[in-house]
């Protein structure tokens, strides 16, 4: 998962630990990273944007209990900010923590409106991620009815999500088709699945890690579908 971060309102030496430790990212140092972005959290006692960079990295290396501690640690530190609980619940999601998870991303849905220095673009894209993880969430649980609702309510942002500056990056993923494409097969309604079903295999784009087990169960019921076979 791919969320913008911000850094507006840091001090210029935490900007820098921070950038540095962006940078050991790069270069796969994971003992840079976290050095860098403690030095950024030292810096800022208060801030969580560089925990946020911290536990993204240890989620894609698969460490999740120490991204989930982290990014609990960053929603204390910032609480207004919304992309924390986005990539809190998404691990969460990760471990087969369903219901947790699904506690979690209603509670930051019930938020009143952030009035914190979060960007208003990287706040609209933890929005997205909440409801496109919400609806996996639901449907993990066999909640049809309310993963269909968050999912195509996260559908519903991407004109939003297309109209963020370039630099922001592709936001949307292939959670929300991936999910309603299953849904409405279990409906019984073929073209709307084989429609979501085109827009997964789009957005996973190859059975390359992490994303291979989706692709190929993707591409597998799209042929079934196109083909008449069960």
């Amino acid at each position: 998962m791919a969320l913008l971060l911000v850094v507006a309102g840091l001090p210029l030496l935490a900007i820098y630990a921070n950038q540095r430790g962006l940078d050991a990212i790069k270069a796969s140092d994971l003992d840079g990273a976290r050095r860098a972005f403690q030095r950024a959290t030292a810096l800022t006692p208060d801030a969580g944007v560089p925990l946020q960079n911290l536990g993204r990295r240890y989620a894609e290396l698969g460490l999740l209990d120490e991204a989930a501690a982290t990014f609990r640690t960053a929603i204390e530190r910032e609480p207004g900010f919304t992309t924390p609980y986005a990539e809190l619940g998404h691990v969460l999601n990760l471990q087969g923590e369903h219901a947790a998870a699904e506690v979690l991303f209603t509670r930051a849905l019930a938020r009143p409106a952030s009035t914190s220095s979060e960007a208003a673009g990287a706040a609209l894209v933890a929005r997205y991620a909440i409801l496109a993880d919400l609806g996996w969430a639901y449907f993990a649980q066999q909640k049809a009815a309310l993963a269909e609702e968050a999912l195509d309510a996260a559908r519903d942002l991407e004109p939003e999500l297309e109209e963020l500056p370039a630099t922001a990056g592709e936001q949307r993923n292939a959670i929300p088709a991936y999910y309603l494409a299953q849904l409405y097969e279990a409906q019984g309604l073929t073209a709307k699945a084989k429609e979501q079903w085109r827009e997964a295999v789009r957005r996973l784009g190859d059975d390359s890690w992490p994303n291979r087990e989706r692709y190929r169960y993707a591409v597998k019921r799209l042929d079934a579908l196109e083909s008449g076979t069960p």
